[in-house]
């Protein structure tokens, strides 16, 4: 133990005589420090940290391979969803696409994130709403007469887009 107080009083003492290169390194360490909170910060939310969905162990996510062209996560085609959908290896499967569109009205537009999704994708991620419904599978089909639904967000930009919806 008295060997190692004398290993820091020696250390201390040669930082002090060299002011330069004792603030060198404080600044590497605290550089290191900072980068590896960082980076553990972003494995921890990315990686480690469960998503916020009930049962979401139980999340899967299907890509498509293309090996030959060498493409490894291909978004899977509506026919081959409604294949796997067929099968009945799962409990639920939805189906999701998400763009970025204008939203339009008396000002200026709004950039918005908007996502076409089956019914049953908002099952898969336990989705509850605050006011409303979400849609049924009945109104899961193609066609003239689709329904909206709203996040907070987008219903603070305009709470009337949900009626002038075509």
């Amino acid at each position: 133990m008295t060997g190692l107080i004398q290993d820091v009083r020696y250390a201390l003492r040669q930082l002090r005589k060299n002011p330069g290169f004792a603030a060198v390194a404080v600044l590497t360490l605290a550089l290191g420090i900072g980068a590896n909170t960082a980076i553990f910060t972003v494995v921890d939310s990315v990686i480690l940290r469960a998503l916020p969905y009930k049962d979401s162990a139980r999340i899967y996510r299907i890509w498509g391979a293309l090996p030959s062209r060498g493409l490894s996560e291909l978004p899977v085609s509506e026919p081959e969803f409604l294949e796997y959908k067929k099968s009945r290896s799962f409990d639920h499967m939805g189906a999701f696409v998400t763009a970025a569109l204008n939203l339009t009205k008396a000002g200026d537009p709004e950039r918005i994130t908007a996502t076409w999704a089956s019914a049953d994708a908002l099952s898969v991620m336990s989705a509850e709403t605050i006011l409303g419904r979400v849609f049924s599978t009945e109104e899961d089909q193609r066609g003239p007469n689709q329904v909206v639904v709203l996040t907070r967000r987008a219903a603070r930009v305009d709470p009337m887009v949900a009626l002038r919806y075509e």
